[in-house]
């Protein structure tokens, strides 16, 4: 959870790098943890950095199912949510 929040607290900040170390050390803890996962897709699109946005965002999506409601609601989506994949993902 710690390591989370700091990833939360970077990205905030626009350290995304920093930001992406935090949440990676935070998912070798939690591998799968959804919430881990999804903060690293965000963090993923606010660099413009699609294929791994969408890889990571699957990996959530598929742990929990809510996550597709919060891509949509986002704004660090905003720039993919009129994109083909990400819709077939989020949507589906």
């Amino acid at each position: 959870l710690a390591w989370c929040n700091m990833g939360t607290v970077h990205r905030q900040l626009l350290r995304y790098d920093e930001a992406l170390e935090a949440y990676n050390r935070a998912l070798t803890l939690a591998p799968n943890e959804p919430s881990v996962l999804f903060n690293i897709a965000a963090t993923y699109a606010r660099l413009k950095r699609k294929e791994p946005m969408l890889e990571t965002l699957a990996r959530a999506i598929a742990n929990n199912g809510e996550y597709k409601d919060e891509a949509l609601n986002d704004v660090s989506f905003r720039e993919y949510w009129n994109d083909p994949q990400f819709k077939d993902l989020a949507e589906a």
